[in-house]
């Protein structure tokens, strides 16, 4: 660990950032980039910009491109069903594109501000296709 009061380099905060934004824990990057968990902690809370209300416009193309994604993944994951697809698939691969299309939904959901109405917050507005 550095001295108390010793200056980092930008570097070293974008690597710290950019570990916390791939979902390592506030005490792994601490320990990788040997800093104390406070430094870490006081980086993230100056990076996340302060909830602005979402324009409802962007709300709703938000909206729009989760329920798009979401279909498609479903009309994908739709050739699971097929045996003879699923055959000849790689396990390995599977569970890399289930564990890939599940991490970006929730990560889009969890992006919805939690002021949202309540009808924005249980369902999705209806799609040209459905």
């Amino acid at each position: 660990m550095r001295a108390p009061g010793a200056a980092y380099g930008d570097d070293v905060r974008a690597r710290v950032l950019a570990d916390l934004a791939a979902g390592e824990s506030v005490s792994a990057v601490a320990r990788t980039h040997g800093l104390t968990r406070a430094t870490v902690l006081k980086w993230r809370a100056l990076s996340t910009p302060q909830q602005q209300p979402l324009d409802p416009d962007f709300r709703a193309l938000v909206l729009h491109y989760l329920q798009e994604s979401l279909e498609a993944g479903e009309r994908i994951l739709g050739q699971t069903r097929d045996p003879q697809w699923l055959g000849r698939q790689n396990a390995g691969d599977l569970a890399v594109f289930m564990g890939v299309a599940f991490d970006k939904a929730a990560r889009i959901l969890a992006a919805l501000p939690a002021d949202a109405p309540p009808g924005e917050q249980r369902r999705l507005p209806p799609g040209d296709g459905a």
